[in-house]
């Protein structure tokens, strides 16, 4: 295993585990939630690009790992899996992999016009 692929499987280790913690639920926290669950799931997607050569495999690998922090959540009492936050980490997976996707032609344009 490469130093990129452990450093995604590192990251998802760490999202699932911070999704099993239980969490105190106030006003305005559902929002920050949800922006997390997109923001945590984008920087997913663009570890997993990062670590697959295959473009296949990097979808298929982001895609898989939207529903696992929600599956964790149906066997903790304290939790509870939610569509929303599915919704939430696939979207996160969408713009990382748009993301991964814009860095590449910037970074290949870039090296087409310094030769």
């Amino acid at each position: 295993m490469n130093l990129r692929a452990i450093l995604a499987t590192l990251w998802l280790l760490a999202i699932s585990v911070l999704s099993i913690i239980p969490i105190q639920k106030g006003e305005g926290v559902s929002a920050i939630l949800d922006l997390g669950h997109i923001g945590v799931y984008t920087i997913l997607a663009i570890l997993w690009s990062f670590a697959l050569k295959d473009r296949v495999k990097r979808i298929v690998t982001s895609v898989a790992s939207v529903p696992i922090t929600e599956f964790l959540q149906l066997f903790i009492p304290w939790r509870k899996a939610n569509l929303m936050d599915i919704a939430n980490n696939a979207l996160g997976v969408i713009l990382g992999l748009l993301a991964f996707t814009l860095i590449v032609k910037v970074t290949q344009t870039r090296k087409n016009t310094e030769n």
